[in-house]
Protein backbone atom coordinates (compact mmCIF):
# COMPACT_ATOMS: atom_id res chain seq x y z
CA UNK A 1 0.00 0.00 0.00
CA UNK A 2 1.36 3.63 -1.09
CA UNK A 3 2.09 5.93 1.76
CA UNK A 4 -0.15 9.59 0.80
CA UNK A 5 2.08 12.55 1.29
CA UNK A 6 1.97 16.31 0.45
CA UNK A 7 4.39 18.03 -2.25
CA UNK A 8 5.82 19.49 0.68
CA UNK A 9 6.04 16.69 2.87
CA UNK A 10 7.97 15.24 -0.35
CA UNK A 11 10.00 18.22 -1.05
CA UNK A 12 11.63 17.66 2.52
CA UNK A 13 11.81 14.37 2.40
CA UNK A 14 13.75 14.49 -0.62
CA UNK A 15 15.77 17.54 0.67
CA UNK A 16 16.88 15.83 4.57
CA UNK A 17 18.34 12.88 1.81
CA UNK A 18 19.88 14.78 -0.79
CA UNK A 19 21.67 17.13 1.75
CA UNK A 20 22.79 14.17 3.89
CA UNK A 21 23.50 11.28 1.45
CA UNK A 22 25.03 13.14 -1.27
CA UNK A 23 26.27 16.58 -0.07
CA UNK A 24 27.12 15.36 3.67
CA UNK A 25 25.70 18.55 5.19
CA UNK A 26 23.37 17.98 9.07
CA UNK A 27 20.41 18.67 7.80
CA UNK A 28 18.13 21.27 10.32
CA UNK A 29 15.22 22.51 10.04
CA UNK A 30 16.61 25.96 9.16
CA UNK A 31 18.89 24.54 6.34
CA UNK A 32 15.42 23.28 4.99
CA UNK A 33 13.69 26.35 5.69
CA UNK A 34 16.15 28.17 3.42
CA UNK A 35 16.17 25.74 0.61
CA UNK A 36 12.47 26.01 0.49
CA UNK A 37 12.11 29.66 0.95
CA UNK A 38 9.54 29.46 3.97
CA UNK A 39 9.92 30.20 7.91
CA UNK A 40 11.67 28.14 10.18
CA UNK A 41 8.08 27.44 12.08
CA UNK A 42 6.61 26.53 8.97
CA UNK A 43 8.71 23.60 8.45
CA UNK A 44 8.66 22.61 12.03
CA UNK A 45 5.53 22.10 11.56
CA UNK A 46 5.55 19.79 8.81
CA UNK A 47 8.67 17.74 10.31
CA UNK A 48 6.48 17.03 13.09
CA UNK A 49 4.36 15.01 11.27
CA UNK A 50 7.01 13.32 9.51
CA UNK A 51 7.89 12.64 12.44
CA UNK A 52 4.93 11.51 13.85
CA UNK A 53 4.57 9.16 10.94
CA UNK A 54 7.94 7.62 11.82
CA UNK A 55 9.68 8.96 8.50
CA UNK A 56 12.46 10.97 10.37
CA UNK A 57 14.31 11.36 13.78
CA UNK A 58 15.69 14.38 15.24
CA UNK A 59 18.50 14.30 17.01
CA UNK A 60 19.31 16.40 20.51
CA UNK A 61 21.65 19.34 17.98
CA UNK A 62 18.32 19.16 15.69
CA UNK A 63 20.18 17.42 13.45
CA UNK A 64 17.26 15.53 10.87
CA UNK A 65 17.67 12.07 9.48
CA UNK A 66 15.41 9.35 7.69
CA UNK A 67 14.80 6.75 9.28
CA UNK A 68 14.49 3.36 7.54
CA UNK A 69 11.10 3.28 6.35
CA UNK A 70 11.86 7.75 5.40
CA UNK A 71 15.25 6.15 3.53
CA UNK A 72 12.74 4.04 1.31
CA UNK A 73 10.38 6.17 0.45
CA UNK A 74 13.17 8.78 -0.29
CA UNK A 75 14.73 6.57 -2.81
CA UNK A 76 11.05 6.24 -3.99
CA UNK A 77 10.48 9.61 -4.24
CA UNK A 78 14.09 10.42 -5.93
CA UNK A 79 13.50 7.53 -8.69
CA UNK A 80 10.28 8.93 -9.57
CA UNK A 81 11.15 12.65 -9.48
CA UNK A 82 14.58 11.77 -12.24
CA UNK A 83 12.41 9.07 -13.83
CA UNK A 84 10.16 12.47 -14.97
CA UNK A 85 13.11 14.86 -15.38
CA UNK A 86 14.37 12.48 -17.72
CA UNK A 87 10.98 12.08 -20.17
CA UNK A 88 10.80 16.22 -19.83
CA UNK A 89 14.28 16.24 -21.33
CA UNK A 90 14.41 13.60 -23.58
CA UNK A 91 11.01 13.56 -24.99
CA UNK A 92 9.11 16.96 -24.39
CA UNK A 93 12.80 18.85 -25.13
CA UNK A 94 12.30 21.10 -21.84
CA UNK A 95 15.59 22.44 -20.40
CA UNK A 96 16.95 20.36 -17.33
CA UNK A 97 16.68 23.21 -14.60
CA UNK A 98 12.94 23.85 -15.76
CA UNK A 99 12.51 19.85 -16.26
CA UNK A 100 13.58 19.20 -12.44
CA UNK A 101 11.20 21.80 -11.14
CA UNK A 102 8.14 20.81 -12.97
CA UNK A 103 8.84 17.13 -12.02
CA UNK A 104 8.87 18.48 -7.84
CA UNK A 105 4.92 19.62 -8.89
CA UNK A 106 3.60 16.01 -9.57
CA UNK A 107 6.69 13.20 -9.14
CA UNK A 108 4.78 12.79 -5.32
CA UNK A 109 1.66 12.00 -6.89
CA UNK A 110 2.64 9.41 -9.59
CA UNK A 111 2.38 6.09 -9.20
CA UNK A 112 5.40 3.53 -8.94
CA UNK A 113 3.84 1.53 -11.23
CA UNK A 114 3.23 4.50 -13.92
CA UNK A 115 7.21 5.38 -13.28
CA UNK A 116 8.17 1.75 -13.97
CA UNK A 117 6.43 1.94 -17.30
CA UNK A 118 7.81 5.25 -18.52
CA UNK A 119 11.11 3.98 -17.12
CA UNK A 120 11.01 1.15 -19.52
CA UNK A 121 9.83 3.45 -22.37
CA UNK A 122 12.94 5.64 -21.79
CA UNK A 123 14.88 2.49 -22.25
CA UNK A 124 15.46 2.73 -18.92
CA UNK A 125 18.13 4.83 -17.95
CA UNK A 126 20.66 4.57 -15.19
CA UNK A 127 21.06 8.53 -14.68
CA UNK A 128 18.76 11.64 -15.00
CA UNK A 129 19.73 14.79 -17.16
CA UNK A 130 22.00 16.32 -14.37
CA UNK A 131 24.03 12.62 -14.36
CA UNK A 132 22.31 11.79 -10.83
CA UNK A 133 22.08 8.13 -10.62
CA UNK A 134 17.90 6.90 -10.80
CA UNK A 135 17.73 4.15 -8.09
CA UNK A 136 16.00 0.77 -9.10
CA UNK A 137 12.88 -0.37 -8.60
CA UNK A 138 14.42 -3.63 -7.72
CA UNK A 139 16.62 -2.03 -5.31
CA UNK A 140 13.89 -0.55 -3.33
CA UNK A 141 11.18 -2.16 -0.95
CA UNK A 142 7.77 -0.28 -1.49
CA UNK A 143 6.41 1.83 1.20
Amino acid sequence: MALKITKREADYIKIVYEKSLEEQHKVTSGLIAKEVGVRTPTVIEVLWKLKKRKLISVGKAGEITLTKRGLKLAAILIRKHRILETYFVKELNLDPTFACKESSNVDYLLSSEVMDRLCSVLGNPCNCPHGKPIPYENQIERV
